[in-house]
């Protein structure tokens, strides 16, 4: 995951018992112009993330992941070779889509649950707005 996420309880909880590796979507929220955007196929498996994918089979996606050790295991050694590369200044979800032909990264929908990134003080005063919300249901 990356570190500037907030997500209720629920969605973690519903993210690790995914039987397969497994990345959060939204399917309810709007497509963002500048966050991860992810692909899904007719396989109904991941085929790219990123902030400039778009398209009529993209949803709003969270950097929150849910692998398989083998998965992990991969990415971690394609991430390992974009780094003695040189090639740093990117996200690490450019590594993942070099592979993802390779492994089943299957679409976890939050349907609007909380789950998102905090980047500004607008996104900040969202998120609280969610949580209380989320807290007082």
């Amino acid at each position: 995951m990356h570190g500037d996420l907030v997500f209720s309880l629920d969605v973690i909880q519903d993210l690790i018992a995914q039987k397969e590796s497994s990345v959060v979507i939204d399917t309810l929220a709007p497509i963002p112009e500048k966050d991860f955007k992810a692909r899904v196929g007719q396989n109904n498996l991941v085929q790219e993330i990123g902030v400039n994918v778009f398209g009529n089979d993209c949803y709003a996606c969270q950097p929150l992941y849910k692998l398989k050790c083998q998965d992990w295991v991969a990415w971690q050694k394609v991430i390992r070779t974009f780094c003695e590369s040189g090639e740093t200044a990117v996200y690490a979800e450019v590594a993942l889509n070099s592979i993802l032909n390779n492994l089943a990264l299957h679409p976890y929908d939050v349907k609007g649950r909380l789950c998102m990134e905090v980047d500004n003080k607008k996104d900040l005063q969202r998120a609280r707005k969610l949580f209380k919300s989320n807290f007082t249901k």
